[in-house]
């Protein structure tokens, strides 16, 4: 829900608060420059130290700061710095959520379980921009939109904690 919030409408967060299209276009960029360096380096971290559920939930849990500061600001710096925090935590954890099917799951398990995966976050695909539109017309602004998204960054990481203690549980018996 959160990649696709932000994907479709943060152009139009940024539009919002008075940017030109032109001022609006360079300010996107931002974010997502600094999310794909930090991906990769998040990434390679998870990598050595083969660490998976902590670096899938703190960055979701990052993700959820920038959402729940840019509902709470209107200072157009600060919710800048709020989004950029955004797509540095959703992008950041892609590669670790996706190391972490192969680890309990196993030929045609493996591939019935992604496909689950994609075809729920296809869902949340739809919902997350849907939700954002919903409330922008409902309130007259992004912040419920965006209040949203943060609680769905949350049930991620809660998730993915639970996962791990249940991975730890089931396979230590």
């Amino acid at each position: 829900m959160g990649l696709y919030g932000i994907t479709i409408w943060l152009p139009l967060i940024f539009q919002s608060m008075g940017f030109s299209t032109r001022a609006t276009s360079l300010l996107v960029v931002v974010p997502y420059a600094l999310a794909a360096v930090s991906m990769v380096a998040w990434g390679r971290h998870s990598d050595s130290t083969g660490e998976r559920v902590w670096h899938v939930a703190l960055a979701s849990l990052l993700g959820t700061f920038g959402f729940a500061v840019a509902a709470g600001v209107t200072a157009q710096a600060v919710v800048l710095i709020a989004m950029t925090l955004v797509a540095i935590g959703i992008c950041a954890s892609l590669a670790p959520f996706w190391a972490v099917p192969p680890t309990f799951l196993t030929g045609t398990a493996a591939a019935g379980g992604i496909a689950l995966i994609n075809a729920v976050g296809n869902l949340g695909g739809f919902a997350g921009p849907y939700i954002m539109g919903w409330a922008r017309e409902e309130t007259g602004s992004y912040t419920l939109g965006l209040a949203i998204l943060a609680g769905s960054m949350t049930v991620a990481a809660v998730l993915v904690l639970a996962l791990g203690r249940f991975r730890r549980v089931a396979f230590a018996s």
